[in-house]
Order: C-alpha cells, then structure tokens, then sequence
C-alpha cells in the first residue's frame, strides 16, 4: 500500500527519427561484368522474354493494365524496353520493391 509520502512518476513516450538507407548495387558473379535485373513492374499478361515478373520483389500496391486503346510509342528512345514493359504499371501505395 502506498504511503503519502510515495509518487509515480509518469509513463513518458519518446518519438525517435527513423532513418531508411536503400542501398542500390550491381551485383558481379565471376567475371566483371554486372548482372543486370530487368523487372516487368505491372500485369503478369506481358510476359516479356528477358525480363522478370515483379511478384518476387514487390509487396503492396495494385498491377494496373494500361487500355488498349493507349498509343504506346518508343520512337526516338534510345534503348528503349520491349513495347510490352510500358502496357502495365504498378500503382497505389503504399508499394515497395526490394
């Protein structure tokens, strides 16, 4: 039982900043060039031979399907990706690729 003389001290909630670091590498697997990992970020419907499904990387958000009556051009981009990367997009947050 606690006497007059005894007091609680308050429960005290501190708020600390939070620092996110992402780190983007090139990975070099017995030799010297890079690997390099293409990644198709949209609808699993365009399977683009080359490039990866984003499934293994992405948590969150939504695929969403461009509509096909989107003119979809590359012309005059250098290096641009097979027409089927651009027909799709990840979108709605939050979504993070890892």
């Amino acid at each position: 039982m606690l006497n007059s003389h005894h007091r609680t001290s308050p429960i005290r909630t501190f708020l600390l900043p939070v620092v996110v670091l992402v780190v983007l590498a090139a990975v070099r697997i017995g030799g010297s060039d890079p690997v390099h990992i293409k990644v198709n970020c949209g609808v699993n419907n365009y399977d683009v031979t080359g490039w990866d499904r984003d499934d293994g990387y992405v948590t969150g958000g939504a695929d969403w399907p461009n509509p096909d009556s989107l003119l979809i051009s590359t012309a005059g981009v250098a290096n641009a990706a097979p027409i089927d990367v651009y027909k799709s997009v990840r979108h709605r947050n939050p979504h993070v690729y890892n």
